[in-house]
This record gives structure tokens, sequence and C-alpha cells, in this order.
């Protein structure tokens, strides 16, 4: 740590005393960096398509459960009025394993959409 403490201290208090050429090495590092984004390729921006949408939901903290479960049912309703969507379900508080550990103020609403041949066109953009 004292080799790299020998170097380190005097780059920083270089750096320290022209802000302005930092920032200046920072931009420029920054626009060079963009010239590879059209060579990342899509593997890191996968094109997903699973059929499915996971709808999150927050409450008020302390909301009862009976309240909690008629929200996600008016919601449920809501969503199954779509003809895209096939199935509808909602998952409220804790499960059983803490992987995922949720409040009764929290819910999850899984729906599950039809195929896109028995969807109406630029159904996605309606959903």
């Amino acid at each position: 740590m004292r080799k790299v403490d020998q170097w380190y201290r005097p780059l920083l208090q270089r750096a320290l005393r022209h802000p302005a050429w930092t920032g200046g090495i920072a931009l420029g590092i920054f626009a060079v960096s963009l010239i590879g984004i059209p060579f990342l390729g899509a593997e890191f921006i996968p094109s997903l398509d699973e059929g499915s949408i996971l709808v999150m939901m927050y409450r008020v903290p302390g909301i009862s459960i009976s309240e909690s479960l008629h929200g996600n049912q008016i919601i449920e309703t809501i969503l199954r009025e779509f003809p895209e969507v096939a199935t509808v379900f909602s998952r409220t508080g804790s499960p059983e394993v803490a992987t995922d550990p949720m409040a009764i103020d929290q819910s999850d609403v899984y729906v599950r959409l039809k195929p896109n041949d028995q969807c109406r066109r630029n159904a996605v953009k309606t959903i």
C-alpha cells in the first residue's frame, strides 16, 4: 500500500489542483468509450419475449390484508378485460421461503399473455 500511495498521492494532488483538466480528461475518456457502443452486440441487450408481465404493487404500509386482497381483485379484473391476457393471478405478502421477502402491503400480479398469433396487431402498445 505504501508503494501505491507513493504514486497515487501526487497524482491525486495534481488532479485536485487542476479540476478543469481533470474534468476534460474524464469527458474525453467518456467520449472515446461511446465509440464502442455500435460494436457491443445483442448479447448485452437481449430481446426478452417471455409471454408474461409482472406488475409489482406497493401500497400504504399498515394496510389490512382484506383491503390488500380487494385491491388485487380489482386489478386482476381490469387486466382480464384485455383480450391478449390469458391468465392473471396475484401473490401478496411473504412466501414460505425467504428468498423474496415481501410485506402485506406489497403484491406481485402475474399476467400471462396469449401467443402472438392470437393477439391484436400492435397489442403490446395497448397493455
